[in-house]
C-alpha cells in the first residue's frame, strides 16, 4: 500500500514539517525503515527516517530518495540542492515509534479505503477482474488469479512487467506449458493447495514461475466447500512484500471464493480441470491448434487420433431449469472411456477420444442404455473428427440430431449421420418449396386419397429400404411373393420407370426423405 508523502506531511503538522518533491511521480512510499548510519543505496518505495545530523553527502547516488529527516541540526544546504530527493524536514524532533505509529494509520485507513472500494465494486457487478485490479492498488505488486486448468480469470489491468513470458501469458489467457511444468515438478501446486494460508516466497520462486526478476512470489489455492477451484498469484516486481501483505492476500483471496460462488456456470463446474478448456473450444474462443495442443499437454490429456463431440440431455425438454449434478457427469465418464466433460448450458458436453477406427462404444452400449432410460436422458452423438479446433461445427452436429430426432424417432442414442439428410433438408426449405423436388409419379401416388395407393407406396418403400431382399419384404407385408411381383409391377407401370438401377433408386428414397421431413417438420407446423 503506497502512501503519499503529503499525506504523511500533513499528518505531522504538530511536528512543523517542510515538504520538498522533486520527483513527484516517485513521491510515495510502501513502508519506513529507521537509519542511524549511512547507506550505499536506496529504495524508492521506503521514506528512510534519520537525524539531519546523519545525512552523509556520498551516500545519495542517482537513484531517487524519499526522506524524513528530523532536526537535531541545521539541514546541510548540500542536501536541499540534491535534484533526486524528496524529503520531509520536521523542525520539531519526534520519537521513531510516534512516526511509525502514523504511518500504520495512515496505511490502515486507506487499506480500508480501497476494500470499500474493492466491496462497492463486486456490489456493482465488476467480478474477479476488480479483486485482481483494486487488490494490485492494495498490495503495489501485479495480481494473477487462473483456474484449475490454468485459464486466467483476471489479471492486473496495469500489468507492465520486464517479463515477456508473463505479458504473452496475460495476452493468450493462459499459463504456458513450460511454467506449468516447472510448478509440477517443483511440487510448488502441491504446496499451496495443502496450505491454507497464503504461501510467501523469495526471489528463489522466480523461476519456478517462469520469469527471473523480481522480490518473490504470494500465492494462495481459492477454495469453494474444501475444494480447490482457482490459485491467486502476487509478483512482487514492483516492491518487497510488507508484513501485512499476506494478511492482505487471504482476505482478497476469501473474496474471490465468494464472487466465483456467484458465478453459476463457474460452481457448476468447479473443480473439474477440463471444463474451461472444452467451454472455450464449443465457443470457439480458442482456435489456435497449438495452443490446445499444449493446453491438454499442461493437463496430462493426450487425445487419440479419432474424436466424437456427445451431448447428454434430459428426454423431457420442458424441465428448462434442470442441472446435472457432478456426480452424474462422473457416471458418464466412467460408461464412455476416455471421455471429458463439461456441465454446459443445462446440457453434458463430452469430448470422447478413440483409436483409429475403434468403435465408439463397443461393449460399453449395453451399459449405457439402460444408464439412459433410468435417468430420463437422451444422448445426441456428432460425426467422427480429428481437430479439437473444430468441436464447436461437431457439437452443433450432436445438438441438431437431438434436435431433429424429437419429431421423428427419439430414441435414447440419436446419430448425427442418421439425420445429415434432413438437416440438409432443413436449410434448404428455408428457401424452397421441397415437394418441387419430389419425384412426380411417387408423389402422385403419395398424395392419392386411394389406400390401394398407400399400400403400393408402403410396399415400394419396404422393396428399396430392403435391397430386394424378397423373403423379408414378403414376411413383413405378410403377403406371397406373386403378389408382391404383381405390386412391383404396378408400381412401375404408375411411376413411369424402373427402378431397379442405382440413381432410380436413389432418387426414389430420396423423395421418400424428403415426404417424411415435410410430414413431420413442415405440415406439423
Amino acid at each position: 500500500m503506497n502512501i503519499e508523502l503529503t499525506s504523511i506531511s500533513d499528518n505531522l503538522k504538530d511536528f512543523l514539517p517542510e515538504l520538498v518533491i522533486n520527483r513527484p511521480f516517485e513521491a510515495m512510499v510502501a513502508s519506513t525503515s529507521y537509519i542511524d548510519q549511512s547507506l550505499d543505496s536506496f529504495s524508492s518505495d521506503v521514506l528512510y527516517v534519520l537525524y539531519a545530523s546523519k545525512l552523509i553527502r556520498a551516500s545519495f547516488g542517482d537513484t531517487t530518495a524519499n526522506i524524513l529527516c528530523i532536526a537535531d541540526q541545521s539541514l546541510p544546504a548540500w542536501f536541499s540542492e540534491l535534484p533526486n530527493i524528496n524529503y520531509i524536514y520536521l523542525h520539531e524532533s519526534v520519537e521513531f515509534w510516534r512516526i511509525e505509529r502514523i504511518f500504520s494509520a495512515l496505511v490502515q485507513k486507506k487499506s480500508s479505503s480501497k476494500f470499500e472500494e474493492l466491496i462497492d465494486a463486486l456490489y456493482r457487478g465488476k467480478g474477479v477482474s476488480a479483486i485482481a485490479d483494486i487488490g494490485c492498488d492494495i498490495l503495489g505488486n501485479p495480481i494473477t488469479i487462473l483456474d484449475t486448468s490454468y485459464k486466467r480469470l483476471a489479471t492486473s489491468s496495469n500489468l507492465a512487467v520486464g517479463d515477456n513470458k508473463l505479458l504473452e501469458n496475460a495476452k493468450i489467457g493462459y499459463m504456458d506449458e513450460q511454467t506449468i511444468r516447472i510448478l509440477k515438478s517443483s511440487k510448488r501446486l502441491n504446496i499451496i493447495c495443502q496450505s491454507q494460508y497464503p504461501v510467501v516466497s523469495g526471489p528463489s520462486a522466480n523461476h519456478e514461475h517462469g520469469v527471473e526478476v523480481g522480490y518473490g512470489w504470494i500465492d494462495s489455492s481459492v477454495r469453494i466447500n474444501g475444494t480447490v477451484v482457482a490459485y491467486f498469484a502476487v509478483y512482487g516486481i514492483n516492491k518487497p512484500f510488507g508484513e501485512n501483505d499476506a494478511e492482505c492476500v487471504n482476505q482478497l483471496v476469501k473474496l474471490t471464493s465468494i464472487e466465483l460462488q456467484k458465478n453459476e456456470h463457474f460452481i457448476q463446474n468447479h473443480g473439474v480441470m477440463y471444463e474451461s478448456l472444452l467451454v472455450d473450444l464449443i465457443e470457439q474462443r480458442l482456435t489456435d491448434q497449438k495452443i490446445i495442443t499444449n493446453r491438454l499437454r499442461s493437463l496430462d490429456k493426450t487425445l487419440n487420433e479419432d474424436l466424437y463431440t456427445v451431448i447428454v440431455q434430459k428426454a423431457d425438454s420442458e424441465k428448462t431449469n434442470f442441472q446435472f449434478s457432478s456426480g452424474m457427469q462422473s457416471s458418464l465418464r466412467i460408461l464412455i472411456k476416455d471421455s471429458i466433460s463439461v456441465s454446459y448450458k443445462q446440457e453434458i458436453v463430452l469430448l470422447v477420444s478413440r483409436r483409429k477406427d475403434e468403435a465408439l462404444f463397443s461393449n460399453t452400449e449395453d451399459d449405457l442404455l439402460p444408464f439412459l432410460e433410468q435417468n430420463g436422458l437422451r444422448m445426441g452423438i456428432s460425426n467422427v473428427f480429428s481437430n479439437p479446433a473444430e468441436m464447436h461445427k461437431y457439437y452443433l452436429q450432436a445438438k441438431k440430431s437431438l434436435e431433429l430426432s424429437r419429431k421423428l424417432s427419439e430414441n435414447r442414442l440419436e446419430y448425427y449421420s442418421a439425420y445429415i439428410i434432413f438437416h440438409a433438408l432443413e436449410i434448404c426449405a428455408e428457401n424452397i418449396d421441397l415437394r418441387d423436388f419430389c419425384h412426380p409419379g411417387l408423389l402422385k401416388m403419395i398424395e392419392s386419397p386411394e389406400p390401394a395407393d398407400q399400400e403400393l407406396v408402403q410396399t415400394l418403400y419396404l422393396y428399396l429400404f430392403y435391397m430386394k431382399d424378397i423373403p423379408k419384404i414378403t414376411n413383413e407385408l405378410h403377403i406371397h411373393k406373386n403378389t408382391l411381383f404383381y405390386r412391383l409391377k404396378k408400381i412401375k407401370t404408375m411411376i413411369g420407370e424402373e427402378f431397379d438401377e442405382g440413381n432410380a433408386v436413389f432418387n426414389l428414397m430420396f423423395s421418400f426423405k424428403l415426404k417424411e421431413y415435410v410430414k413431420s417438420f413442415v405440415e406439423a407446423n
